[in-house]
């Protein structure tokens, strides 16, 4: 398995909010999980991504322990894993492409712009690098924060209600444009969302987060 999670637990004081979770996602994967406000999807994310450690459990990333109960546990930065979150997360002081650019974690410079502007192309936003966030719409916005977590090159990436702020028209051209891109970098994805249609346009796979753990969809 490319991500295995193992009987993963976290705790906010007395509230466990993720209880004896495990999960395992095959290279390529895009799993949708749905599930109440305040049901435990971003605090999943927070645990695989490193923003917070586990009380119990183990998460596994291309064969890699990122983090054990034993107190083994690699940075957030370090665990090739993207963020894609409901606002975008832009800097509004950046043009697109330096946006962008700011995922190139230590890319030597001589690599930087014609990466970058590959990118860029993959995203159909070339015209616009000089341009800054407040002049794009919701849609461009999107494909530019996608960028920017692809631009670290990372093996999982985890999309929080991506596609919220956007209208169902836009969706139905944006996401499958996405799906390609993501199945051509090979990304293991997981995106939390409440929208059947972006699970129906993305996912490959849909389970439940229900009283801190996991359950099937049929289940």
């Amino acid at each position: 398995m490319f991500l295995n999670i193992e009987k993963l637990s976290f705790s906010y004081g007395r509230h466990e909010v993720i209880k004896d979770l495990s999960l395992n996602l095959n290279i390529g994967d895009i799993l949708a999980i749905q599930g109440p406000s305040g049901s435990g999807k971003t605090t999943l994310f927070k645990l695989i991504s490193g923003l917070e450690t586990p009380h119990a459990g183990a998460i596994h990333i291309d064969s890699n322990c990122v983090v054990s109960i034993d107190g083994h546990c690699i940075r957030p930065e370090k665990r090739q894993v993207g963020f894609i979150f409901q606002d975008y997360a832009l800097f509004p002081h950046m043009t697109v492409f330096q946006n962008i650019a700011f995922g190139c974690v230590k890319m030597p410079k001589p690599l930087l712009k014609p990466y970058v502007m590959s990118l860029l192309k993959e995203i159909e936003l070339e015209s616009y690098k000089d341009a800054y966030p407040h002049t794009l719409s919701g849609g461009q916005m999107q494909r530019v924060a996608i960028a920017r977590a692809l631009a670290s090159r990372p093996k999982v990436l985890l999309m929080d209600e991506p596609f919220s702020n956007l209208d169902e028209s836009l969706k139905d051209v944006l996401i499958p444009s996405l799906k390609t891109l993501f199945n051509k970098h090979q990304l293991t994805v997981i995106i939390a969302t409440h929208h059947q249609r972006d699970i129906d346009l993305l996912a490959t796979r849909v389970l439940y987060l229900e009283n801190g753990s996991l359950v099937d969809k049929k289940g």
